[in-house]
């Protein structure tokens, strides 16, 4: 199984609710652990904001849910980290076996 464990993106935001509330927002979800927000340009009616974020299993359609909430809309997704869920080396039974009667 792939998971999204960060992604950077471009955002353009009117300026109000703040870029507080929306990085607040952006954290509060699942699988997210933390959101950077940073204003790019400033405009009359709106912000460019970079909006990083990482976490375990990142949702991006719920990501972009927030933020089209918020009246914003992804502009473009301009880096994401994937990977691999590791597991941890489980030794086989038989090999188990040999371990506990050697020590024993």
């Amino acid at each position: 199984m792939i998971f999204i464990r960060r992604m950077v993106l471009d955002v353009l935001k009117p300026i109000t609710p703040s870029l507080l509330e929306l990085a607040a927002r952006l954290c509060a979800i699942r699988g997210v652990t933390s959101a950077e927000c940073t204003i790019m340009e400033i405009d009359r009616e709106t912000e460019s904001a970079k909006v990083i974020l990482e976490g375990n299993n990142i949702d991006f359609a719920v990501v972009e849910n927030v933020i089209a909430s918020f009246g914003a809309a992804v502009h473009s997704v301009d880096s994401v980290t994937a990977s691999k869920k590791i597991e941890k080396h489980k030794p086989h039974a038989s090999h188990a076996a040999k371990e506990r009667n050697a020590s024993g």
